[in-house]
């Protein structure tokens, strides 16, 4: 007895747009906003610098530690969220892709400084129960005291 697979047709599936590919006013300025490497920390002896420098903006889930730089390079960030405040994965990386957006909108209007972002209380436990508008609020605001208007 032979058996025969029989499919229905199926419509193709509908993927999930992002805001830039809505039409947001950013995407229909043309406006790009780039995290390249050179905007990143990476080595560690780059983040001891910040720590050392001693100066913090203290949030209610974030502190932000600063070195301001001089050379013209831009501001740079440096992402902390330990797994002992956020044991999932996924929530992990969620705030971390919540707090890049907020810096990668900003960076072009922050000084040349060295910013170090780190969770320092437990905002939820898991990926489902994150403020995700609170979050990306309290970073907007710490971002925002160190803005530089530049004409």
């Amino acid at each position: 007895m032979a058996v025969v697979a029989s499919f229905a047709p199926v419509a193709p599936r509908v993927a999930i747009a992002s805001a830039s590919d809505t039409g947001s006013a950013a995407a229909l300025r043309g406006r790009r906003y780039p995290f390249s490497p050179q905007s990143r920390l990476r080595r560690p002896a780059e983040f001891s610098a910040v720590f050392q420098a001693r100066k913090v903006l203290r949030g209610s889930w974030f502190n932000v530690h600063l070195l301001v730089r001089t050379g013209g390079e831009g501001a740079r960030l440096g992402l902390v969220i330990p797994k002992k405040l956020l044991r999932s994965a996924v929530a992990r990386n969620l705030t971390k892709r919540i707090v890049r957006e907020a810096f990668r909108h900003k960076r072009e209007r922050l000084p040349d400084t060295d910013f170090v972002v780190r969770l320092v209380s437990r905002p939820g436990r898991s990926a489902g129960t994150l403020p995700r508008q609170a979050l990306r609020a309290e970073i907007d605001r710490m971002i925002d005291r160190c803005v530089v208007t530049r004409t």
